[in-house]
């Protein structure tokens, strides 16, 4: 994770700079999805998605009604 503006962590070397070094703050272990985040510098994350999604209650009965939608 880092901004969007620059291959390096810093926002004002935009694109693609030459020689630089990216300290890393933190990382945080996706084992789900299968990777590895490296945070470079400060960063907003959106939330995440529940352990179990909604669509695992969902079922539809006999008489073809939907059931689990609470």
């Amino acid at each position: 994770a880092k901004t969007p503006l620059s291959l390096s962590e810093d926002p004002h070397r935009l694109g693609r700079p030459q020689g630089f070094v990216s300290p890393v703050h933190r990382y945080t272990r996706s084992a789900g999805a299968g990777f590895t985040v490296a945070y470079l510098g400060a960063i907003e994350l959106m939330p995440g998605l529940p352990t179990r999604p909604a669509a695992e209650q969902l079922d539809v009965d006999a008489d073809g009604r939907i059931v689990g939608l609470t």
